[in-house]
């Protein structure tokens, strides 16, 4: 399958998820659209990318709306081409009055470049007193919080320097379908298995 067509069908499906996940009262999915990383692809690919989720998002800002889902970002997209700046924008600010889920789209994003990115904005004078929460409060999904659980497709095992900071305890979940292939029923599954969990985060 072209890229292009291979990446339109999976941010379709990623809108399906993302909506489904808002009728099951989860408060933040974030998505690792394009990562820093991601720039050394053949240069055919990521034009691929940023044309295929430009068109999705013009087409599907209306289905957000429907659900209540308020879409954000993370990542220097600053960076990025303007056809696909330009249509975040217009999503990020027709669906700023949602309130049932915040759909946060990463987007020539790093853990890395977070990290980093948080120090860059200390003062020099706060290092001596710097704690955790301080510094959390500098990293770009402060706003969201840390994420509960993580959903891996494709049959990897590796987080591939996504929210590096932030998963110090999030609940892992792997599987070996292909996103275009992880539907409804399979996050459902996804999350039945989170929910059957006991979380300790460091307590025994």
């Amino acid at each position: 399958m072209p890229y292009f067509a291979a990446y339109k069908v999976a941010g379709t499906n990623l809108v399906d998820n993302v909506c489904y996940a808002a009728q099951q009262d989860v408060p933040v999915i974030t998505a690792f659209l394009f990562s820093t990383e991601n720039w050394n692809r053949e240069a055919q690919e990521v034009a691929s990318v940023f044309k295929a989720f430009e068109e999705i998002l013009y087409e599907h800002t209306p289905t957000f709306i429907e659900y209540g889902v308020r879409v954000g970002t993370i990542g220097d997209t600053l960076g990025l081409p303007d056809n696909i700046r330009n249509a975040i924008e217009h999503t990020v600010r027709r669906t700023s009055a949602g309130t049932a889920s915040d759909f946060v789209m990463a987007f020539n994003y790093g853990g890395r470049w977070d990290i980093v990115n948080a120090v860059k904005r200390l003062q020099k004078d706060d290092l001596n007193t710097l704690t955790e929460e301080a510094f959390a409060d500098l990293i770009c999904t402060a706003p969201f919080g840390d994420p509960d659980l993580l959903i891996r497709t494709g049959g990897e095992q590796r987080v591939s320097n996504f929210m590096m900071w932030q998963l110090a305890y999030t609940e892992l979940y792997f599987s070996k379908l292909m996103w275009p292939d992880f539907h409804a029923k399979d996050l459902e599954h996804a999350l039945q298995d989170y929910a059957e969990r006991n979380r300790r985060l460091g307590s025994t």
